[in-house]
Order: C-alpha cells, then structure tokens, then sequence
C-alpha cells in the first residue's frame, strides 16, 4: 500500500489496486487510514530532539550491539 500511496508502482498495478479498492470496503477502509496517516505525519513536520535524550539513546543502542 505505501508503494501505491507513494506512486511507486506502474499504471496497470495501481488500477487493479483501485478497483479493488471500490470492491473491497476493509481494504478501502485501511488505505483511507493510512493516508491519513501519512498526512498528519507530513503536516507534523520535524522536532528537535534533546541532546541528553539522543546522548542516552546513543548510549542504550551501544550496549544493546555488544555481545
């Protein structure tokens, strides 16, 4: 789905998603979900993260490499 939202995929696939989609109401319901998903997150745009917070992030991820 997220090919077909990122108009990834080739013309022929994205009319059978379509029609499919006008067939099949959980599957229009779960792409209709998803593209609001992806709205809100474009609108949400970028936050800072605090530098203790990526410090301590950076810190967990190394111990979680070690053996």
């Amino acid at each position: 789905m997220s090919e077909y939202l990122d108009n990834e995929l080739d013309g022929s696939l994205c009319r059978e998603i379509e029609a499919h989609l006008e067939r099949c109401h959980a599957c229009k319901v779960c792409m209709t979900t998803l593209q609001r998903t992806v709205a809100l997150c474009r609108q949400a745009g970028k936050a800072q993260v605090p530098d203790s917070l990526s410090r301590r992030l950076r810190e967990l991820i190394g111990t979680l490499a070690k053996p």
